[in-house]
């Protein structure tokens, strides 16, 4: 059979084009835009409206730039989603705490890695992988989604197989498959082509998967005992995906934070790249008569030493041609040429669901904190909408992690969907706060015990009542010689 599947050809054919935005190599998007059937089809006239689909003539050097933009676009989602680890809080304390031991640096850095591939790619895979010889418990590992074939069933995955060439070996090339499915994991691997999946041969016959034999429980297959859970997860970075609307085999895929922006991305660069060429034909240039070029051979052309012009003696000629030394430095649009620039970089972050600010823009004037939150409100929204894709495919992997690590390494927890808990993605203000809580004080708008518990959010219940009788115990400061003593609140004021 075909591989990736026919249906999802278009599919992996737009993944090739945002893996090359997302790493910005010159090539790969040249590659991209130009790999077109010949001139006279309308594809390849479709094609030369892209700047990067254009071919250099023959002789000509490459000095096309690239802009980083859907890269720093990615970036700054995962920045603004987890910059902070979430929080995974189960029914019992004692699946919580397990929780909180597999939400560590690694799993982090994980979910933060998966947050920036989804969105550059539209979404990521999350897997539970073990092995008792490596770790003591189970861990998350990420999986990008063109390296992945899903399959839903009303709105819920019912398998999932993942893929990745372990050699290439002449015209050979050799896959390895795993299919996760509800209480199972199948492997497979086959010798086929670039285009083919071929035929299967048996584990054992790659080093790269001959390891997986200890673990097989019935032929190719791993019995993980955890039905009707499912060892991987899908997290779409957004939905809809509006191009893979009407295609049933990718409607459940997500978006990409630049899709449909890449006309102006391309725009982007080529602007970019027109203002480089300006600094290089601004270079200042010496207008020389060819009476002044010192000959270096009969066909082997001329030159002249502007270093030396002053210090030998040469025959000037007449006054006109000594004249018509001349030293020209074009100008460069900058003004104009900045303006195009910022104006298409404002556009691609704003319909990417942006605030300029958050993407590194400035007002040029200092800003309190309200005005701050409120211009940065846009990417807050683009934010909320992205958590709520992300904490039900969070819960649901993390219930397979759960039933996993007690079914394999024997913990003492609970398999059970967890609640999961984004925390801001910056602290407020601290003279703000304090100031909101300074007037409900003062108003007697709220108890000693809710002042405390929203300064401290992350506190329990125990420690909160302690700080508030702590607080209440203290005598307040004595009124400094001289002034005014604060007029108390009335009883039933």
């Amino acid at each position: 059979m075909a591989w990736p599947p026919p249906a999802l050809k278009s599919v992996f054919d737009k993944f090739t084009e945002w893996s090359a935005w997302y790493a910005g190599d010159p090539d790969a998007l040249a590659a991209a835009y130009t790999s077109a059937p010949p001139p006279e089809s309308g594809w390849f006239r479709r094609l030369a409206r892209w700047w990067w689909g254009t071919r250099p003539m023959p002789g000509q050097p490459v000095t096309k730039l690239h802009v980083p933009a859907a890269a720093d676009l990615a970036t700054l989602s995962a920045d603004l989603l987890l910059s902070q680890p979430p929080r995974l809080l189960a029914a019992d304390t004692t699946t919580t705490d397990r929780l909180a031991e597999h939400m560590d640096e690694r799993t982090h850095a994980t979910l933060r890695e998966a947050a920036e591939i989804a969105a550059a790619l539209g979404g990521a895979w999350l897997r539970v992988n073990w092995d008792r010889e490596l770790s003591n418990r189970p861990w998350l590992d990420l999986v990008h989604p063109d390296a992945a074939v899903g399959q839903w069933r009303h709105g819920h995955l019912t398998a999932v197989t993942f893929f990745r060439t372990v050699a290439i070996e002449d015209k050979a090339v050799i896959r390895h498959l795993e299919e996760h499915t509800p209480g199972q994991i199948s492997h497979g691997l086959y010798v086929g082509d670039r285009t083919a999946l071929g035929v299967r041969v048996p584990l054992s016959e790659h080093p790269a998967t001959a390891p997986l034999a200890k673990h097989l429980t019935s032929g190719d297959t791993i019995e993980t005992g955890i039905k009707p859970l499912i060892t991987a997860a899908y997290i779409p970075n957004m939905r809809p995906a509006r191009i893979w609307r009407h295609t049933p085999a990718a409607a459940m895929l997500g978006r990409p934070d630049i899709e449909g922006l890449e006309p102006f991305l391309d725009a982007l660069d080529e602007r970019w790249s027109d203002w480089m060429r300006e600094v290089r034909l601004a270079k200042a240039r010496l207008l020389v008569p060819h009476s002044f070029l010192e000959s270096a051979g009969r066909g082997k052309g001329a030159t002249f030493d502007a270093d030396a012009e002053l210090l030998t003696p040469m025959n000037m000629g007449p006054a006109p041609d000594a004249a018509a030394l001349q030293l020209i430095q074009p100008s460069i649009r900058v003004t104009e040429l900045s303006a195009t620039t910022e104006a298409l970089l404002a556009q691609i972050v704003r319909s990417a669901g942006y605030s300029a600010q958050s993407f590194g823009g400035s007002e040029g004037s200092e800003l309190t904190a309200t005005e701050v939150n409120t211009r940065n409100s846009r990417s807050a929204l683009t934010r909320r909408k992205k958590i709520s894709y992300w904490a039900p495919g969070l819960a649901a992997i993390a219930e397979s992690l759960l039933a996993i690590d007690r079914d394999v390494f024997g913990a003492a927890v609970t398999p059970a969907r967890p609640r999961v808990e984004f925390p801001p993605v910056a602290d407020p203000d601290a003279l703000q706060v304090a100031q909101s809580l300074n007037m409900l004080r003062s108003a007697r708008a709220a108890s000693t015990r809710t002042l405390v518990s929203t300064l401290h959010p992350d506190w329990d219940d125990a420690a909160i009542a302690a700080e508030a009788a702590l607080i209440d115990q203290t005598p307040t400061d004595p009124v400094p010689p001289g002034a005014e003593p604060l007029p108390q609140p009335q009883e039933g004021a």
